[in-house]
């Protein structure tokens, strides 16, 4: 950082933070970073412990995109670093995917301008609004749930599609759901074979149409098309942004 004092922008990409260090911590590292403009495109990746599952929603509100646990296994830092590379972000939102289109209807969500204190503020949703989140990865659950309660909602965890099935079946007549977040690589049952299931209406006949939104990593040529055989109707990518998310509610809910 003070090596960079004369460049216009920082000669890197994405920083790999340990929450706790001496002298200076992973926090107010951020703080400093996020207060130079420089480094406002920088990708930010926490490192935290195993047990600090209590910090997902301050580093939220510190706008770090990805958290990953340490000791860090290859997967989980292959994931953080394609998710947050600029370039790669880049690539997929204009190339493949403009505006973040979603699947059934064209809405431009980048365009939206949404401040992000205006989103953080609680909304008034619709009565008996039930949201059910299908993910696997237990730091993206609480960071998914922590963007949710900024915006005064909660959600039921389930950790696969199988999970899914059985939350909606137990649900169908006791506050039934109305919307699912519903993440695409999971072991056990995927997103795509979920949602499949769920058109069929082996979740019950009150799912059939039940507002899918798919939660994926990746933003490949092709799966826009897999996700709307698999009957999801919108689209989001990780790492999720509270503007995104917000507009996304905005619109099915």
């Amino acid at each position: 950082m003070q090596q960079s004092n004369d460049l216009e922008k920082p000669p890197f990409d994405i920083a790999l933070i340990d929450l706790q260090m001496p002298g200076i911590d992973g926090l107010k590292l951020v703080q400093h970073l996020k207060a130079d403009a420089r480094f406002a495109s920088l990708g930010l990746v926490m490192m935290t412990p195993m047990s600090n599952h209590y910090d997902i929603p301050v580093l939220i509100d510190r706008e770090v995109q990805f958290c990953i646990h340490k000791p860090v296994n290859p997967t989980d830092l292959f994931n953080a670093l394609v998710t947050v590379n600029d370039s790669s972000k880049v690539l997929l939102e204009n190339q493949l995917f403009p505006e973040v289109q979603p699947i059934k209807e064209s809405v431009n969500l980048q365009s939206a301008k949404i401040v992000e204190h205006d989103c953080a503020s609680v909304k008034s949703w619709p009565d008996g609004t039930r949201i059910l989140l299908v993910e696997d990865n237990q730091v993206n659950q609480l960071v998914f749930k922590g963007y949710l309660r900024k915006l005064g909602l909660t959600a039921k965890l389930a950790n696969c599609g199988l999970d899914a099935l059985s939350a909606l079946e137990e649900a169908i007549d006791n506050e039934p759901y109305t919307l699912i977040f519903m993440d695409c690589q999971m072991p056990i049952m995927d997103g795509y074979e979920a949602s499949l299931l769920i058109r069929q209406g082996k979740a019950g006949d009150r799912y059939r149409k039940i507002p899918i939104i798919a939660v994926t990593a990746n933003a490949m040529k092709g799966d826009r098309e897999k996700c709307i055989e698999a009957g999801m109707d919108d689209y989001i990518t990780k790492p999720i942004k509270l503007q995104h998310l917000s507009k996304i509610l905005d619109k099915w809910l």
